[in-house]
């Protein structure tokens, strides 16, 4: 009785939520933080958790594999649950992004976890009969621990600590924004709609009409503006316009009926163009300093005119 009224305070106060993750582990230790996040190997941090919150005990015995967990400070158990679920579904999205691969292999998964599983296969032809089981899913864990994830050389390790209130209007919140779209679209299995929410990535970040349709000339300026930003040289600014540019034509033919196949690689391309984006508005001298698209755009135009 005394959690259920608990769970009614109306005084926003600390919430520790917590989930099971899957397709992560490490190697040392029974925990690492990354940002607010806590990712906790039990049962080996099963007496630190019931230590930190005394009611947890004797509640966690039959648990073991790997977890993460986060406060959130809210007034009650149901509002505890949504938010920490927003934080947890960021984290699988960030994870993904810097993962970036579209296969098999890894998958990182809390809300949304794709598990490995096998299927059984029966095939019949003239030739003869096939019986066989088929495997699905990710079979390697991600080494969570490693410093990739947790080196300041890293400029996407900055994700970690973003605020889940970060303003959605802003530069950075358009970022975000970003990462989930990416974060989807890793997790995607047509290369088809993949690159579509690539796509959407690289217009959260760039296209100051966000509910605009796009036109000719939108496409021109978001191959221009990502040349500028990505590119240091004519040759990677002409490249990157170009591949912007085909990237757009696929999603075109797409959204317009005209057919599901894309450019062998396009998808990978689109994905490398957002996440490249995403590092250098992180870790851009100048960019990095940027809270608005307007601030972006006079950069682009001052770099377009040649004025430093």
């Amino acid at each position: 009785m005394e959690d259920f009224l608990g769970s009614f305070s109306t005084e926003p106060h600390p919430h520790f939520a917590m989930r099971r993750i899957h397709g992560v582990s490490f190697s040392s230790g029974s925990s690492i933080r990354l940002g607010p996040y806590f990712i906790m190997k039990m049962p080996d941090y099963i007496s630190t958790l019931e230590s930190d919150h005394p009611n947890m005990k004797n509640r966690l015995r039959d648990i073991d594999g790997y977890w993460i967990g986060t406060y959130v400070n809210c007034s009650d158990n149901g509002k505890a649950q949504e938010l920490s679920d927003a934080i947890f579904f960021r984290f699988e999205n960030i994870s993904r992004l810097m993962i970036g691969l579209r296969s098999n292999r890894y998958h990182v998964g809390v809300i949304t976890p794709r598990l490995y599983r096998t299927q059984e296969i029966h095939i019949t032809s003239k030739d003869g009969y096939l019986n066989g089981m088929h495997a699905l899913g990710p079979f390697e864990d991600i080494p969570i621990d490693d410093p990739f994830f947790t080196s300041a050389s890293n400029g996407l390790v900055r994700l970690w600590d973003f605020p889940l209130d970060t303003p959605p209007a802003s530069l950075y919140g358009r970022i975000l924004s970003a990462v989930d779209w990416i974060g989807r679209a890793v997790n995607e299995i047509e290369d088809a709609k993949a690159l579509i929410q690539f796509t959407f990535a690289i217009e959260t970040m760039l296209k100051p009409d966000q509910r605009g349709l796009i036109s000719p000339s939108i496409t021109h300026s978001l191959a221009e503006s990502s040349a500028f930003i990505l590119g240091t040289t004519l040759e990677e600014r002409c490249k990157i316009d170009s591949d912007v540019r085909k990237i757009y034509g696929d999603r075109s033919s797409i959204v317009h009926g005209l057919g599901s196949g894309i450019e062998p690689g396009s998808d990978q391309v689109a994905f490398e163009i957002g996440r490249d984006l995403i590092i250098r508005f992180l870790t851009h001298p100048n960019l990095s300093k940027m809270r608005t698209t307007e601030e972006v755009y006079s950069w682009i135009k001052q770099q377009r005119y040649g004025v430093p």
